[in-house]
């Protein structure tokens, strides 16, 4: 997967959202065939959808299946059998809740692959944790297939994971922190490098989706789910390196090679003793925004 900083949920019904989400600006496109499509029409979504993948595009495209847990594996595979195409980078299951949800994902995929003539283990799997099962398998679930490259985590105010947890919404996020925290760090140490925030659902409240995407890129997500195109520039704001600070990881970078050159470990850095752990962080952060560090 490329770093993405937004991936825009794209209906799968609505023809005029199908055509106008590739020039909405959002890194990546999550065409949605489960909850914003009405369940008589999922056969109609699963053909506009399909359509769409099999044009060229120059943007990561992805499809968030209906799931196991809430329309049963049929569906699930009905999904998979229509939009299995060329065009397709991966799939977003919603709602696992343990290994084997992606194990029956990853083994439909490998039959469909071969049938379409796709690279064997190509197609991406992004499990979206929204239940309190899908949290506490979390670090299972990450790590059942090769195909997972990504996890989503499902923050939506009054969404299926508040409702799981009982719990209340509040702009601070506090009754979602401990979940928000373990996913990611499940996350990161089954290896995978795109954790992804949940969707915020005020489309009127810039400051409201500002504050809840800072919120998850401190804990360490690097993206973010959004559902309409006015949430893209500021989700991009909040998840890019300023200037000012890719400027001082450079300089960071360039102090380091310094005091390396003259055989120290750690140095002293605007105020700061700064030693090769820091180092990495800058070099991880200019390698994805800014001129890779040597």
């Amino acid at each position: 997967m490329k770093h993405l900083r937004s991936l825009l949920f794209v209906p799968g019904h609505q023809d005029r959202l199908l055509e106008k989400a590739p020039q909405a600006g959002a890194d990546g496109l999550l065409y949605d065939l489960e909850d914003s499509v009405p369940a008589p029409q999922r056969p109609l979504a699963r053909e506009k959808v399909r359509a769409r993948l099999e044009q060229p595009s120059e943007l990561p495209r992805y499809v968030r299946l209906n799931g196991l847990v809430d329309a049963g594996p049929q569906e699930t595979e009905a999904d998979l059998q229509a939009i299995v195409v060329a065009g397709l980078d991966g799939v977003m299951l919603p709602k696992p809740q343990s290994a084997d949800d992606v194990r029956f994902v990853a083994g439909t995929l490998d039959k469909l692959e071969k049938a379409a003539g796709i690279a064997a283990g190509q197609l991406e799997i992004i499990p979206f944790i929204e239940s309190a099962l899908g949290v506490l398998n979390a670090y299972a679930i990450l790590t059942t297939s090769p195909r997972v490259v990504a996890v989503g985590f499902g923050s939506a105010e009054d969404g299926d994971l508040m409702k799981d947890l009982g719990c209340s919404w509040s702009p601070e996020g506090t009754e979602l922190h401990y979940a928000r925290s373990k996913v990611l760090l499940e996350a990161r140490a089954a290896g995978i490098e795109h954790p992804f925030d949940g969707v915020f659902l005020g489309l009127d409240d810039e400051e409201g989706l500002v504050r809840d995407a800072m919120l998850a890129r401190n804990l360490g997500y690097r993206g973010k789910t959004v559902i309409h195109l006015c949430q893209i520039a500021p989700v991009h704001r909040v998840f890019t390196p300023s200037e000012a600070e890719l400027a001082y990881y450079r300089d960071m970078v360039a102090a380091f090679e310094t005091a390396e050159a003259k055989g120290e470990g750690a140095f002293r850095f605007r105020g700061k003793m700064i030693d090769r752990a820091m180092v990495r962080k800058a070099r991880d952060l200019l390698g994805r925004f800014g001129p890779a560090a040597p």
